[in-house]
Formats: C-alpha cells, structure tokens, sequence
C-alpha cells in the first residue's frame, strides 16, 4: 500500500509492541515499547495495513536489517557488524550493547525504510499492539 501520494492529512497514532521473552519460556523478561506513526488509515485495521505495508516493504529494500534478525537469542544484544554498517547508510549508528530504546528506535526506523511518510519514532503512551507485526523478537536484550 503506498500511501505517500494520498491528499487526506496524516494523523498521529501510537502502537505498541513487545520486546523480549513473549512466549515466556526463557529469561520471562519483556518490556512494552510504544511508536508514534503518521497514517493515513482512519480505522486501526486500515492503519494496520498501512504498518504491515511498511514493514514488507523495507523487508524487501532492506532485509538484513529486519529487527527479527538480531537481538533474537539469549544475550545477544548487538548487531552484527555487517548490519551496523547497513544501518549507517540509513542514519543509525548502532554500536556496542543495545538496550531496549535503542532496539525500539531501531524497529522504528526500520518501517521508515518502508515508508518514510510513516515518520515512526519512539514515545512512551501505552495504545493498539504492533506485536504481530515485528513477531518474537529482541529476546536476546535481557539477561537473568
């Protein structure tokens, strides 16, 4: 869905999305991250939709860079070297531990690959669930 050319305003909408231990049959450690987007979707499936959209689309422009992909296993928490250098080339410069921010700005720049429009940030106001989204994932972000 490429939304970018649309005439109807974008509005600002917060999701959520969990990191870490979801299935709770590891370290049990989650924490709830929440992202400010710009939709043009004016129910939450259609604002859903356009997230998804995002989301296969920098999975196709950028495939390494999937957040899934990293940080998936226990204590592993930084991103390898060959995706740090693809990050560069999109702003982000992610280096050494990552903590659970950083993931989330990571998740959050990631659907801006898709859909820059999108201008997905970091926020912290607790709204709809972006969980099936981005899947099981940053697991390896906590330690016991």
């Amino acid at each position: 869905m490429n939304t970018t050319n649309s005439t109807r305003p974008r509005q600002p909408y917060t999701f959520s999305f969990t990191v870490g231990d979801r299935s709770d049959d590891g370290h049990g450690e989650t924490r709830t991250v929440f992202l400010r987007l710009m939709c043009l979707g004016t129910t939450d499936g259609t604002r859903e939709a356009e997230i998804v959209a995002a989301y296969n689309a920098a999975k196709d422009k950028a495939p390494k860079l999937e957040p899934s992909t990293y940080c998936k296993d226990y204590d592993d928490n930084e991103v390898p070297e060959d995706v740090r250098v693809l990050w560069e080339a999109y702003g982000q410069n992610p280096k050494g531990e990552l903590y659970v921010d950083d993931y989330a700005t990571l998740c959050a720049a990631f659907l801006n690959i898709g859909d820059p429009a999108l201008e997905a940030g970091v926020v912290g106001d607790p709204t709809p669930s972006l969980d099936n989204i981005f899947g099981y994932c940053g697991y390896g972000l906590f330690r016991q």
